[in-house]
């Protein structure tokens, strides 16, 4: 199983309301998963952490794009299937979305990309990849996103958060996602594209404190068989 949450560096625009938590994205009922979501310590005592790949969502440094939502996807879908991401994969991706999801904003000439929510990665993650993609907000736990890693399935997390941060504390910022790939007893383990450089987003850690006080509840989850 596999999960997506919201997460960063303006890929996605914080709307007005009050499920302003969840950046750009209207929370949809029908397409939320269950889970309990009642508060409970966190309970791990060891280390689980995936070898997953990661991927910039900028192809230099001088670059700034909208793409970690797709980027994300590319590589929660390189993560599952074994295989080796490309920023090829990123813009047949961003193609694919503004052929086939009325609600995607469109690209511009250079592929730089749209703001983008849960639902869309939903359903570009069953559709284009053919995952079996399931959004959830707000109902989910750190002990439950912990098992899945234990499971062998990433979890891509939305949150408020600073790109190219190189400490450990998740600061607060503008909407983004990111690759879930790893939890300690007191940090937690991403592939952050924000970045360009791989020494900062590659297996980035943060503490769980700090997450949770920017993480948006949000996500979809990827069943396994």
């Amino acid at each position: 199983m596999i999960i997506i949450l919201a997460s960063l560096l303006a890929c996605s625009e914080q709307p007005d309301g009050d499920l302003a938590l969840e950046i750009n994205a209207t929370p949809v009922e029908e397409s939320a998963v269950n889970f309990d979501s009642a508060p409970e310590p966190w309970r791990p005592e060891t280390t689980v952490q995936l070898d997953c790949p990661w991927l910039s969502q900028e192809r230099n440094a001088d670059e700034s794009t909208l793409n970690c939502g797709p980027t994300s996807l590319v590589m929660a879908a390189a993560c599952i299937n074994h295989t080796i991401p490309t920023y090829t994969d990123v813009i047949d991706l961003i193609s694919w979305m503004d052929e086939n999801d009325e609600s995607y904003g469109g690209v511009s000439g250079d592929y730089s990309g749209s703001n983008t929510n849960t639902v869309q990665i939903t359903d570009a993650a069953n559709a284009y990849f053919d995952l079996s993609a399931e959004r959830f907000y707000e109902t989910t736990t750190l002990n439950g996103m912990y098992d899945d890693l234990a499971d062998g399935v990433p979890v891509v997390i939305a949150v408020h958060s600073q790109g190219d941060n190189a400490t450990d504390v998740m600061a607060s910022g503008g909407g983004h996602f990111m690759l879930l790939v790893g939890m300690t007893p007191t940090h937690i383990i991403v592939n952050d594209p924000g970045p360009y450089s791989s020494e900062l987003g590659a297996n980035h850690e943060y503490t769980i404190e700090s997450f949770e006080e920017t993480w948006q509840n949000a996500g979809v989850r990827f069943l396994s068989e």
